[in-house]
């Protein structure tokens, strides 16, 4: 393959990494176009070539790309980009040449680079700044310098910065505003500033909180907020207050939280609103209430679920529910009970379910609906019925399924359509089908493939394509 200047300069600009180009070719302006697709490229410039504009186009990029820029190149402009793009960067420049303004870009883009921002430009408004970015910067400023000021800004930033708030600024208006943020900020609150507004705030932004409201201050309401964003908040709920009520309302919430409702307290009621929510709560429900309204609608949910209703109670419209929703689920009916009908459903859900239904009803019309809702069924297919219209529209949804397809339907055009899916069906074409128009395909979807073409056969054509292909690919050996 012939490589003019022109050709690696456009090959790099869609993408061929600056490491994968041969020292001798990394021509200024070669380089110029590899870092500004990908900063870190500065890494394979020639020393000598690591011009001002090469670096800051490579900073611009990727801020890291600092660490490979040479002493003599590292000015303002270049530093200010690198911590403009990734604050972090502000570690690689020497301290005394940490500027004022180079420390305010670093903290605007994360606060925490105020940790590589020198003693003398630790004002209070950059400190400011970071915590307004991120309020977990609130701990690298020294416990005697945190005031009201920054603290507020900081619980507004995270609510959980409370545990870094002095103690004489844990007012009740910045307890209020740190568990409105995150309830869960509750259990850095001094006990003598808890109001109920304050736990009612906590709860309502995450239930998880009622566990750190003393038992005896657990009110109704309370409880019945915490339940409503948070049904598994339940556990917290003291006995007194678990009323059916609340017990629905949690469940309604989160199906599961029926396992924290004892055994003998659940009613059909319940058991109907938790499988709703969440079919996966029949494991909790009991025997008794497994009925075929509570069993049909659980595997609605989740199909799955067959596995847990009582054979006595499976019907065949919990059945046809189950497959409908998950049609591998097939291989929890009865061989018997297999219809036609659940089958033809199940296929349509899952292709793969094509493996659970029985012989007799591998006709035709139910594997032609398996193979269109994944072609990689074909694999279970009875071969002697794998016919070029089902070959044809397994490789049209799953190139892949090719591997499946029997030698002699694999013609040029079952081919071609297959690799136009998915370029790696290539590995499954006959020597005798491999056309040049087949390698193209392949490649234009992934440079790579051109590994799979005999040197003899890779064309100027097939190499280009591979350089410019989504995922580009160059051997300069050809």
């Amino acid at each position: 393959m012939q490589i003019t200047h022109e050709r690696l300069l456009e090959m790099v600009e869609n993408g061929i990494p600056l490491m994968d180009i041969p020292k001798e070719l990394r021509s200024s302006d070669v380089c110029l176009a590899g870092v500004k697709k990908k900063g870190e490229a500065l890494k394979y410039v020639p020393e000598e070539k690591r011009t001002s504009d090469i670096c800051l186009e490579a900073v611009k990029k990727k801020g890291e790309a600092l660490k490979y820029v040479p002493e003599r190149e590292r000015t303002l402009a270049i530093c200010l980009a690198a911590v403009k793009q990734d604050s972090w960067v502000l570690s690689f420049v020497p301290e005394k040449e940490r500027i004022e303004e180079l420390c305010w870009a670093a903290v605007k883009q994360s606060g925490l680079a105020l940790m590589d921002v020198p003693e003398k430009w630790r004002t209070m408004a950059i400190c400011l700044a970071a915590v307004k970015e991120n309020g977990w910067a609130l701990r690298l400023v020294p416990e005697e310098e945190r005031t009201k000021e920054l603290c507020w800004a900081a619980v507004k930033q995270s609510g959980m910065v409370l545990m870094d708030v002095p103690e004489k600024w844990r007012t009740s208006d910045i307890c209020l505003e740190a568990v409105k943020k995150q309830g869960e900020a509750l259990q850095f609150i001094p006990e003598g500033k808890r109001t109920l507004a304050i736990y009612l705030a906590a709860v309502k932004e995450n239930g998880w909180a009622l566990r750190f409201v003393p038992e005896e201050k657990r009110t109704e309401e309370l409880c019945w907020a915490a339940v409503k964003q948070s049904g598994l908040a339940l556990t917290d709920v003291p006995e007194k207050r678990r009323t059916m009520a609340i017990c629905l309302a949690a469940v309604k919430q989160n199906g599961l939280a029926l396992r924290l409702v004892p055994k003998e307290e659940c009613t059909e009621e319940l058991c109907l609103a938790a499988v709703k929510e969440n079919g996966t709560a029949l494991t909790e429900v009991p025997e008794k209430w497994r009925t075929p309204d509570i069993c049909l609608a659980a595997v609605k949910n989740r199909g799955e679920m067959l596995q847990y209703v009582p054979e006595e109670r499976r019907t065949m419209a919990i059945c046809l529910a189950a497959v409908k929703e998950n049609g591998r689920t097939l291989w929890l009916v009865p061989e018997e009970e297999r219809t036609e009908e659940l089958c033809r459903e199940a296929v349509k859900q899952s292709g793969l379910a094509l493996t659970s239904v029985p012989e007799k009803w591998c006709t035709l019309d139910i594997c032609l609906a398996a193979v269109k809702e994944n072609g990689l069924a074909l694999r279970f297919v009875p071969e002697e019925k794998r016919t070029e219209e089902l070959c044809w529209v397994a490789v049209k949804q799953n190139g892949t399924a090719l591997m499946d397809v029997p030698e002699k339907l694999r013609t040029s055009d079952i081919c071609s359509a297959a690799v136009k899916n998915w370029w790696e069906a290539l590995r499954y074409v006959p020597e005798e089908n491999r056309t040049a128009s087949i390698y193209l395909a392949a490649i234009k979807q992934n440079g790579w493939a051109l590994r799979l073409v005999p040197k003899e056969q890779c064309t100027e054509e097939l190499c280009w394509a591979a350089a410019k292909s989504p995922r580009r690919y160059i051997d300069f050996k050809f």
